[in-house]
């Protein structure tokens, strides 16, 4: 219950306060306030997408050429070996997966669609 409440939290707090941006950005250039209100969304998509993502990174770095990068990369890769089978990597895989969406960037996200409807089906 606390995940869907702080869900719905960052889904309000976003669409007050782009609101409030957008209604002072109509106010200080003489634009639409719903054209405002659709350009934030767009805007708050954007970060609800980088907000969301997170997770442990894994494979390989790239290195620039020279004469020491093919041994590098072997290094990195040995090493990459070596922590997954220290952490059970493939048992616990979706406990370590690249992509783990927060609630907190998935709210934020769920917002801007919502400014981005708005927008469009007032104006």
């Amino acid at each position: 219950m606390n995940k869907i409440t702080n869900f719905f939290c960052y889904v309000g707090l976003s669409v007050l306060l782009s609101f409030i941006v957008s209604f002072i950005i109509s106010r200080l250039y003489g634009t639409g306030f719903m054209e405002g209100l659709f350009w934030i969304g767009i805007v708050i998509i954007a970060a609800g997408g980088l907000l969301s993502i997170s997770g442990n990174a894994s494979g390989t770095q790239i290195y620039g050429g020279g004469a020491d990068s093919q041994y590098q990369a072997f290094a990195n890769i040995e090493s990459l070996n070596l922590e997954r089978k220290s952490t059970e990597f493939y048992k616990n895989f979706k406990k370590q997966m690249v992509f783990n969406p927060r609630i907190s960037g998935l709210g934020v996200l769920f917002s801007g669609v919502i400014l981005i409807v708005v927008g469009l089906i007032v104006q």
